[in-house]
């Protein structure tokens, strides 16, 4: 979306990744706010953007992409939580309710915020969909990009 010719370079995890940027092996990554703000704070790196629609709480003058001129973009990293296909409803609802209720604790988005992190508390047929609609979103990404 932005024109850039990118090189990937591949490792084992975003711990490496990350200090390959930071030893200067390799000239940017995309990782989470959470992971990399300390980074940030310590000019180890410097932010270019933040990939969500808003911006981040911990990097509250960083320009979102959009913003730093590749409109339209937008990529978030999320966590959910799954269950085997068969389990019973009353069971999910339970799980839910446990976990909506855990991310709306006062401690736990006042901590969450502090790092850069966004709680999305959603119903079990709104995280369906949410998902349905991400697998759709990047599939096409690999379909465009995916080029031999």
């Amino acid at each position: 979306m932005a024109g850039i010719d990118v090189v990937h370079v591949p490792y084992r995890n975003s711990g490496e990744a990350r200090s390959g940027v930071i030893g200067g092996q390799v000239q940017m990554m995309i990782d989470a706010v959470p992971a990399m703000a300390p980074n940030i704070g310590e000019k180890q790196v410097r932010a270019l953007a933040t990939t969500g629609k808003a911006h981040s709480s911990v990097l509250a003058d960083v320009p979102t992409a959009d913003e730093a001129g590749v409109p339209g973009y937008e990529a978030m990293i999320w966590l959910g939580l799954m269950a085997p296909a068969g389990t019973p409803k009353p069971i999910i609802d339970k799980l839910n309710a446990a976990v909506t209720a855990a991310v709306k604790r006062p401690d736990i988005v006042k901590l969450w915020s502090e790092q850069g992190a966004v709680p999305m508390a959603m119903t079990p047929e709104e995280f369906d969909k949410f998902l349905r609609g991400d697998i759709v979103k990047w599939a096409e990404v690999v379909k465009k990009f995916d080029k031999p």
